[in-house]
């Protein structure tokens, strides 16, 4: 779960205006909605292990309505930009992107392991046929592991 599935579950039951200076639950939680939802974005449409959102958990916390929408919008905000990115524009598009990517990278991935994996073999019979009675460790760089760019990150996300 994240901080706002947290939030949406929980903190209506945990909430004691006492403790907060008098301030309403609604204005408390709608600062805090506020708050996680532009720290980040791309959480808000995720599901948990119950396959449910942040705005389900609001809506069964029987939440203010203006709380609801607040994660609602960012719910939209979000996917709008998943929609723009993905340049298919349906989330069966980024799905497939994200797919078509991690295919490629496991591919190139594959291909440098081999390499890499051939060239230590190649070493390590001319140097056995040299008559070299010590086999080096494995000699040069790791393959490369690039990093995923945002766009891809909130494309795993959404899939």
């Amino acid at each position: 779960k994240t901080p706002l599935h947290h939030l949406c579950l929980s903190y209506s039951k945990n909430y004691s205006p006492v403790k907060n200076e008098g301030v309403p639950l609604k204005d408390a939680f709608l600062e805090i909605a506020r708050g996680l939802c532009k720290a980040s974005p791309s959480t808000v449409n995720l599901e948990d292990k119950e396959e449910m959102t942040a705005v389900e958990y609001a809506l069964f916390s029987d939440l203010n309505l203006k709380a609801v929408r607040c994660i609602q919008k960012a719910c939209e905000k979000d996917w709008k930009e998943r929609r723009v990115q993905a340049r298919g524009g349906s989330h069966d598009a980024i799905r497939k992107n994200l797919l078509v990517e991690s295919q490629r990278n496991s591919e190139r991935l594959n291909k440098e392991l081999m390499e890499l994996s051939q060239s230590a073999m190649e070493t390590s019979v001319s140097l056995l046929k040299a008559g070299s009675p010590k086999l080096p460790s494995m000699v040069g760089p790791l393959p490369s592991v690039r990093p995923r760019s945002a766009r891809t990150r909130r494309a795993a996300v959404a899939a």
